[in-house]
């Protein structure tokens, strides 16, 4: 299986885990996958080889995992060039192990915006359906800090023009 990451400034790079059943990715120094971003948990999710491809699942992250833009709840299938949001970062597969021997149900992202399918094998070929919009934009505490900052800012000069009309 090989991997590209693109992070939230433009930069590329690209990971080839050939022979490998599973990859731990997160911002520690356990992860198999490090990405050094503050939104990333230490452990963040896990892309394994299981019975008909890929999947992926969020190990408790803080921020979440989405595929093609959607948020995920459980082990979700991937298909080539589907896109995994970890944090500010996209992460592609770039070519999906075919098979595998685990045999658990997972979730299968059909469309980036309305619909998900459910099954424990996907049916016919889903991969013609999905589509990748623009990375989501990620609010981090900085950016909430900021706004709530200029509000109190606003609101003192409101006061002050009113009290210095008087």
């Amino acid at each position: 299986m090989r991997l590209r990451l693109t992070g939230p400034n433009g930069e590329r790079r690209e990971i080839d885990a050939t022979g490998k059943s599973r990859l731990d990715i997160g911002r520690g120094h356990d992860a198999d996958v490090r990405i050094a971003s503050l939104t990333v948990s230490r452990v963040h999710c896990r892309v394994s080889v299981q019975k008909g491809g890929a999947v992926v699942e969020d190990l408790g992250s803080s921020y979440g995992t989405m595929v093609n833009h959607i948020p995920i709840s459980g082990p979700t299938m991937l298909g080539n060039d589907d896109q995994i949001c970890v944090g500010s970062w996209i992460i592609q597969l770039l070519d999906a192990p075919e098979t595998a021997n685990d045999e658990q149900p997972v979730e299968r992202v059909v469309d980036t915006r309305k619909l998900r399918v459910l099954s424990s094998e996907p049916k016919g070929d889903l991969d013609a359906l999905t589509s990748a919009p623009a990375a989501p934009s990620v609010w981090t505490t900085s950016h909430l800090l900021l706004i709530g900052s200029l509000g109190l800012i606003a609101l003192a000069l409101v006061v002050f023009i009113i009290l210095s009309s008087n």
